[in-house]
């Protein structure tokens, strides 16, 4: 079950999960199930040409479902153009996720994590596979 919380009753408890403070317009998707919370994505620093998105949760809680769920917010719900995330640089299974999702790695920033470098990954609504995929479906049923 994909869960929505735009709003401040979970707040502390995913700045909890992230281990950060969530800044400006934030929105977060949760996973759920019979026993709780099994993982969200928070997104802030929201404007318009992008948003920075976080992750935290038990093993498996990235589906192909909330992968559709959040190109749906951050291309369609937010109206960004790009999300962005940052990943610690020694978090090789992860990047590979993201690179799986359609994310590409744009660089790396120094020390961001104070002990560790991240790697920096980002998504353009125009990549975003869920998305091409639609829009590909539509062209075809137009022809």
């Amino acid at each position: 079950m994909i869960l929505h919380d735009p709003q401040q009753i979970l707040r502390d408890e995913i700045e909890r999960a992230l281990d950060m403070v969530l800044v400006g317009g934030w929105y977060c998707i949760g996973v759920g199930d019979g026993h709780g919370l099994r993982g969200v994505l928070a997104f802030d620093h929201i404007r318009r040409d992008d948003c920075e998105m976080h992750a935290a949760g038990r093993a498996g809680f990235m589906t192909r479902e909330l992968l559709r769920e959040c190109g749906r917010v951050v291309f369609g719900v937010l109206g960004c153009q790009r999300v962005t995330i940052r990943v610690r640089k020694s978090n090789i299974r992860v990047q590979r996720a993201a690179e799986r999702a359609g994310f590409t790695h744009e660089g790396e920033m120094r020390r961001f994590f104070g002990d560790e470098d991240a790697a920096l990954m980002g998504l353009l609504a125009s990549e975003y596979p869920y998305h091409v995929q639609r829009l590909q479906a539509q062209n075809r049923s137009c022809a």
